[in-house]
């Protein structure tokens, strides 16, 4: 997969390297025209890399990319090492593995009602390792 802002036929692999000269030709005058950074940026579904031409002439890679589009998308040249979950998640994070573990740990949980149905599943949520839970009730809990 490929991206460039000047020529369809510019190739960037995803680990930021140039794989054509034509980058090297191309960027210096785009920033002389505009004056600007320039850059170029290769997404694929779960890594971003990219470079940038600053105008004082020096080049710089992209260390992440940030979408915002609802939740707040992260990527990176290569993906984040994850973090191997805690043993009391072992079973879970067989199936889930750890990033469905890590992304759990990050959710935020809201549960109106704390009868029959909402104290077992506030209980499952507890024990899935849902990393806050916000727990309403009509009756003092």
């Amino acid at each position: 997969m490929s991206s460039c802002p000047t020529s369809p036929s510019t190739a960037t692999s995803v680990s930021g390297r140039s794989s054509s000269p034509s980058h090297e030709r191309g960027y210096a005058p785009l920033r002389q025209i505009s004056g600007q950074a320039v850059g170029g940026l290769v997404l694929t579904p779960h890594a971003a890399a990219g470079d940038l031409w600053l105008p004082d002439g020096s080049r710089t890679r992209l260390s992440e990319t940030v979408i915002s589009a609802g939740n707040l998308i992260r990527l990176r040249p290569a993906p984040a090492a994850t973090a191997v979950s805690a043993p009391v998640w072992d079973r879970q994070a067989r199936l889930l593995g750890d990033r469905g573990q890590e992304t759990l740990a990050r959710l935020r949980v809201a549960l109106v009602g704390l009868g029959g149905v909402g104290s077992v599943v506030v209980e499952g949520l507890a024990r899935l390792g849902v990393g806050e839970l916000v727990l309403m009730d009509s009756e003092p809990v």
